[in-house]
Order: structure tokens, then C-alpha cells, then sequence
């Protein structure tokens, strides 16, 4: 039974999006939910609509596939912790725009034999998770001076850098900036803007440059999910502060592409880096040992 794909689509009502959770293609996906409604001989999901949704009988499956879901993990874990094949990795959202879905995959492919489990969470989430020894490794983002400070947590952990990206701005069709090579942050001091929600790491290193810049950013939106960030800029007339990773979207480059929105890199640049990261005074396990050199040979190419 897809137990597991049935609960993600449940979740995200959109089959892109719970294959790209999932790390298989969207036919693949949909060959699995058939096959399970087929099985169980009922409907589970509507999709005559544009939006998927799950029906009554859906609704039904969907606390006891929690709870075989739940505890299926549980004896996995454990067993695969016992012979020590449990590789845990915490990772940025923005997973597809960095390569990293395409990196586990390939790393998967080659070592079948381990388990995994992928958990996406902010900066800030992932830190306190390696702290806590939540993960064994994390795709962490981190902050470059000016705007940004270490702090004493980030002296405990150990970086093999990965890549490297810098904050634009997002401006949409017939607002003044449009067009700009470049936006300083005094232009956009009486413009609305669209950040990432309060709390995470980007929302805190531009609301830094703003008030370096001698003002307090008006901030009309903020999201966790850079597509609503996107049609906020596009229909609301906002500026939003990005960053140019974001933009590899295919939506979002299909949104330039169309003329319907401009990216202006900010100047003076703010530079953000992505790091595989894990606790210095933590003994690796041997699969983490293996991820990383795994990561070494890849940026080798």
C-alpha cells in the first residue's frame, strides 16, 4: 500500500509539489494513488477540479494511515538505528533550487542499503535540530557580515560550503523601479514590500539592511512559499526581497521571462551561503560519513 504518498498529497493537494516531497517523478505518483484507490476500491482523491482534493472516503483512510504510517517509521527507525543504516538530514525548503532533492536522490541510488529521512525547516529550526542532535547533518544557509553575526551555536558546528547566492529585488511591470540594473535599499524605503516570514534567517538579515539604511521596511506580506511571495509582487504592486536562487523556480522564471516581473540584484550586495553542516564534537555516524564524502566527490564534479 502507498500509505506515505496517499498522506503527502493529502497534505499538499497538488500532485508537483508531493512528488517533489517524495523525490519521484509526478507519473510515478499518480501510478501509486491509482493503484492504492484501486486496492482498496474507492476514490480517494477528486480531480476534476484544477486543485486536487481528497473525497469522503479519503477523509475516512486518512487517521489509520497515520497511525500505519506512524508506527511502520517507528519500527524502521529503530531497526535501521540498531544496524546503524539511519542517515538523518535537515535541509532549507528551497531544496529543487539548489540541487539538493537531485543530490539525496543520486546519493540514494548509489546506497540503497541506507535509510533516510529528509527534514525541511528554516535556518534557525535546523541549527537548534543539530544542536539537539536531531539530524546527523543539515543544508544550512548562513548570513554574511554586515547584516549578519554568528552566534554562539554557530561556533559548535562545522561547514563544507556549498553554494552561494545574494538578495534581489522582485519588482513587477509598471511600478517606478521596474527596470533597474540594480536597487539601493534608500529607493525602497517608501515601497511595500514581500520577505519570507518573521523568524527566518533572510526576514532577519534584510530587515537589518533596511534599518542600516536609516529606515524601517514597510512590510505588507510575508510567506513561507515563495510562489504566493511571487503573484503578491505581480498582482499587489510590492517589492520582494529574494534571493536569486529563488528565481530558478520554473514559475518564477517563466514570470520574467514574460516581462511581468524584473530582478534587481541589491546594492551594496547581501550575500547569503549554503553549507552542509553538522556538530563539531559529534562523532559521525558512518552513514553521515558517507554522505559527506559522497558530497565532496559531487563538488569535484
Amino acid at each position: 500500500m502507498y500509505l506515505q504518498e496517499f498522506l503527502v498529497l493529502a497534505e499538499t493537494c497538488s500532485y508537483s509539489e508531493a512528488a517533489q516531497r517524495l523525490y519521484m517523478n509526478q507519473s510515478t505518483l499518480s501510478k501509486h494513488i491509482k493503484a492504492l484507490e484501486t486496492e482498496l476500491g474507492v476514490t480517494l482523491f477528486d480531480r476534476s477540479t484544477r486543485q486536487v482534493t481528497i473525497t469522503s472516503y479519503g477523509e475516512h483512510l486518512l487517521p489509520y494511515a497515520k497511525q500505519i504510517e506512524a508506527l511502520s517509521f517507528q519500527y524502521e527507525s529503530e531497526l535501521a538505528q540498531r544496524v546503524g543504516k539511519l542517515l538523518t538530514i535537515g535541509t532549507i525548503p528551497t531544496m529543487a533550487e539548489y540541487d539538493i532533492v537531485q543530490l539525496i536522490l543520486r546519493f540514494k541510488e548509489r546506497h540503497p542499503e541506507i535509510r533516510l529521512k529528509i527534514v525541511e525547516g528554516d535556518t534557525v529550526e535546523l541549527k537548534e535540530g543539530l544542536m539537539n542532535q536531531k539530524y546527523d547533518l543539515a543544508f544550512l544557509r548562513d548570513g554574511n557580515p554586515p547584516f549578519s553575526t554568528a552566534t554562539a551555536a554557530d561556533e559548535q558546528l562545522a561547514r563544507i560550503p556549498y553554494q552561494r547566492d545574494r538578495v534581489v529585488a522582485v519588482i513587477p511591470a509598471g511600478h517606478p523601479l521596474f527596470g533597474l540594473d540594480h536597487v539601493t535599499l534608500p529607493q525602497l524605503k517608501d515601497h511595500r514590500l514581500c520577505m519570507l516570514k518573521e523568524g527566518t534567517l533572510l526576514y532577519d538579515i534584510c530587515v537589518r539592511a533596511c534599518q542600516a539604511a536609516d529606515f524601517v521596511p514597510n512590510i505588507f506580506f510575508e510567506s513561507h512559499r515563495i510562489g504566493n511571495l511571487l503573484d503578491m509582487c505581480r498582482q499587489g504592486g510590492c517589492v520582494g526581497l529574494l534571493l536569486d536562487h529563488h528565481l530558478l523556480d520554473s514559475s518564477a522564471a517563466q514570470f520574467v521571462r514574460s516581462g511581468s516581473l524584473f530582478v534587481s540584484p541589491v546594492s551594496p550586495e547581501i550575500t547569503t551561503s549554503v553549507s552542509l553542516s553538522h556538530l563539531k564534537k559529534d562523532s559521525l555516524s558512518a552513514p553521515a560519513k558517507e554522505f559527506i564524502r559522497f558530497f565532496l566527490e559531487e563538488q569535484r564534479g
